[in-house]
């Protein structure tokens, strides 16, 4: 499937500039996440809870990881819209590609041998995240509670520092990923059944402390354009 990703990802045009206080924007990269090696044992999952958020995610990991869970890939950034405003592609330094149905995203990203990401692998992104965090050189308690409890230094919140209202794509590159905030991440049910769908994340008016990066909140009408979202594409491991 990652082959049919050739025509979404669009070589940058801005490589080598820096955005104001928000770090250097990176180009789009199709990365694996290997959410299948998370496992009970790893280092980080020893980690004690110190508050109800970072205890909920590692009961939620652990379910995953017990239940089993296949890799994908994403891209290291948020989409952004084509030339013609019809589509979405991948391009650093554009504006994400907000306001379309979570519907509308189901169907564009089936069109590219894609799918919206399941809830569930958006919080195991975050067991992955928490990982690399920690081997970037953070405690453990330190990564767990940027990601469950106050993420300003992991994206683009109004109370991050070098706060720039409105970001375009490929920004605050955290451990090879861009965008982690910014906007919402539109997610699929784990269950269609469910009749739900979700946001992941924030938004850029939001604080650190209010939506973290691990903040799942259920949404109802797949057909409406939702403000200052995008959809979380992943791509399934052939």
């Amino acid at each position: 499937m990652v082959d049919n990703m050739a025509g979404i990802i669009k070589a940058s045009k801005i490589q080598n500039i820096k955005q104001q206080m928000t770090g250097e924007v990176i180009d789009p990269k199709v990365v694996l996440i290997e959410a299948s090696k998370l496992s009970l044992n790893d280092m980080f999952m020893h980690y004690n809870p110190s508050t109800i958020t970072e205890r909920k995610l590692q009961e939620e990991l652990s379910d995953i990881i017990q239940y089993g869970i296949n890799d994908f890939y994403k891209v290291n950034c948020d989409p952004s819209f084509n030339d013609e405003w019809n589509d979405f592609i991948y391009e650093s330094g554009k504006m994400p590609a907000i306001g379309k149905s979570k519907s509308w995203w189901e169907m564009r990203a089936h069109e590219h041998g894609g799918r919206l990401g399941k809830r569930r692998e958006y919080t195991a992104f975050l067991g992955v995240l928490i990982k690399k965090l920690i081997e970037s050189g953070k405690t453990p308690e330190e990564a767990w509670y940027e990601v469950c409890v106050d993420s300003k230094k992991l994206g683009n919140y109004v109370d991050a520092d070098g706060f720039n209202n409105f970001e375009n794509t490929a920004s605050r590159e955290i451990c090879g990923f861009c965008d982690l905030s910014n906007v919402y991440k539109i997610l699929e049910a784990n269950n269609a059944a469910e009749g739900i769908f979700y946001l992941g994340g924030s938004h850029y008016l939001q604080s650190g402390t209010s939506k973290p990066l691990y903040s799942i909140t259920s949404q109802n009408g797949a057909d409406l354009g939702i403000v200052n979202a995008v959809g979380w594409i992943v791509f399934d491991k052939k």
